[in-house]
């Protein structure tokens, strides 16, 4: 009978093990205690454990042996309510306090603002030089000519990126290609994705990039080499904001990957601390300070995430209650 209940123990011990590492693996939470997701995580497990452990043998033994179960007077089952709650009650008292209704001074100084000479900071273009391509029009493009390429049609299409980056002096968008789908992947992911597309924003001339060493890491990827799992197995604790393509200078790819950085609260004052710079042909990764940025790196702060400064800056000035 001992040894029963010694294997139950450990096949449930191994299944609930097999269960966390399952959820990990498809959300990817960071162990961070900056991560809502996190959070989300450690409430969840703490309620399966409360559920498993204590609820259900308790209404098991109620029903085969006619005992009532007594919730109430179970001690470890009131622990394990308090430790839900507890953690419950410290996300809700951390999201209150990293709110600009708390911090409005706090948020409304994340931007530094400096006064400057618009004609002297803001050098004059050559007409011919301006960017006219938007997103939605490199995406035409991009599909235009994918569809013109018999050999590459079938098995892969243009990623949603369309990065706009400056590549030596000259305004482009670039977008790896991807699998076109689960079976496509299958049968081409040893190889990987042959290329990527880069379009002229002036010339609008589109052309596919065909690279001597494949894509091995992506979005498109469905196990270890997505670039999100990568970028989570190698650095678990690290908040990732949204994941840029970019080409540098020779035309290699890369993947731009700022690190989320937490100046208010738990999880308020969201700015950018840390880049790191992913190969994507080979997964290699440099963890770099943002000053140390090379140059060739076009997109570290989102355009969300200076506007979103820009207006804590203006609507925040005489305090939260004048923003409303």
């Amino acid at each position: 009978m001992k040894s029963k209940r010694l294997l139950k123990k450990i096949i449930f011990i191994v299944a609930l093990a097999a269960a966390a590492f399952l959820y990990y693996y498809i959300q990817l939470p960071a162990i961070n205690i900056h991560s809502q997701g996190f959070w989300g995580f450690l409430i969840l497990l703490a309620a399966v454990l409360v559920a498993v452990l204590r609820v259900l043998p308790l209404f098991r033994r109620a029903r085969e042996y006619g005992e009532t179960s007594d919730l109430k007077n179970d001690k470890p089952f009131r622990i394990g309510i308090l430790a839900v709650g507890a953690l419950v009650v410290i996300f809700i008292v951390g999201s209150i306090l990293s709110s600009t209704v708390v911090n409005a001074k706090k948020y409304q100084k994340l931007l530094t603002v400096e006064d400057g000479d618009f004609t002297a900071d803001i050098q004059e273009m050559d007409i011919h030089s301006v960017p006219m391509l938007d997103k939605d029009s490199a995406t035409i493009l991009g599909n235009r000519k994918m569809g013109s390429l018999a050999d590459m049609v079938s098995q892969f299409e243009v990623a949603e990126d369309y990065t706009q980056i400056n590549l030596n002096d000259v305004p482009v968008r670039v977008s790896p290609l991807k699998y076109a789908g689960f079976i496509k992947w299958f049968t081409n992911q040893s190889e990987g994705i042959p290329g990527y597309m880069q379009i002229d924003m002036t010339t609008q001339n589109t052309e596919l990039v065909r690279l001597d060493q494949p894509i091995k890491y992506s979005k498109g990827e469905y196990f270890n080499r997505n670039i999100y799992r990568h970028l989570r197995f190698k650095y678990p604790t690290y908040i990732f904001d949204n994941i840029n393509f970019e080409i540098d200078d020779e035309g290699t790819p890369w993947w731009i990957c700022p690190v989320k950085k937490y100046t208010i609260g738990l999880f308020g004052g969201q700015t950018i601390g840390r880049v790191v710079l992913c190969n994507a042909q080979t997964g290699e990764c440099q963890d770099l300070a943002v000053e140390e940025v090379p140059q060739w790196v076009d997109k570290v702060y989102s355009a969300e995430l200076l506007t979103r400064f820009y207006d804590y800056y203006g609507t925040l000035k005489h305090g939260w209650l004048n923003s409303v």
